[in-house]
């Protein structure tokens, strides 16, 4: 009806919405990664954006100016190691795939207890098990990439994959959702 409705996850309408907007199909993403939704929408005149500065819905919201407490707005100011006093307790401050949907190749990046493995699996829409990398080092803040296919060598088909990051015990610490595209 050429507005933009916006619900909760309980239903209920956000109430500063709905808006005009065009009649198309918005795209939303966290393409600044800094928490919050970025939605999208053509119309005859080009595409507007709007911020939406509520948390994603997973994950810690980081309702900061500039995305860091430097406010230098520098992707690699955003990144902080983590240090736990419980030997066995992993805390994920920042775990993240992007670029979200990518074509290729794609960087899992987290940040977690010094020396801590951490198991990445990768799995399809049916649940099945694509790959597993492993990580284990000494830095706090990790970057891993996923070369798009699975344990076989294979490339994998275009479709929506999920990103599982769990202890060596088995213990899920966090989940992402990602989609690749050909």
């Amino acid at each position: 009806d050429g507005h933009l409705y916006i619900f909760q996850g309980d239903g209920s309408e956000v109430a500063t919405y709905p808006i005009a907007s065009a009649p198309s199909t918005p795209a939303v993403e966290d393409i600044d990664f800094d928490g919050d939704m970025e939605i999208f929408f053509g119309h005859t005149g080009g595409v507007s954006a709007i911020d939406y500065k509520e948390q994603r819905g997973y994950g810690t919201y980081w309702a900061m100016f500039r995305c860091n407490p430097m406010r230098t707005g520098n992707y690699a100011d955003a990144h902080a190691g983590v240090e736990e006093e419980e030997e066995d307790a992993t805390h994920v401050s920042v775990f993240k795939v992007y670029p979200n949907p990518f074509s290729g190749s794609a960087k899992i990046v987290f940040s977690c207890k010094k020396g801590q493995q951490i198991n990445i699996s990768i799995y399809n829409v049916a649940g099945q098990k694509v790959r597993s990398i492993e990580s284990k080092g000494e830095d706090t803040y990790r970057e891993l990439v996923w070369d798009g296919r699975n344990s076989d060598n294979r490339s994998v088909p275009t479709g929506v994959y999920f990103c599982v990051a769990k202890t060596a015990k088995g213990e899920e610490i966090a989940k992402r959702k990602f989609v690749k595209i050909e």
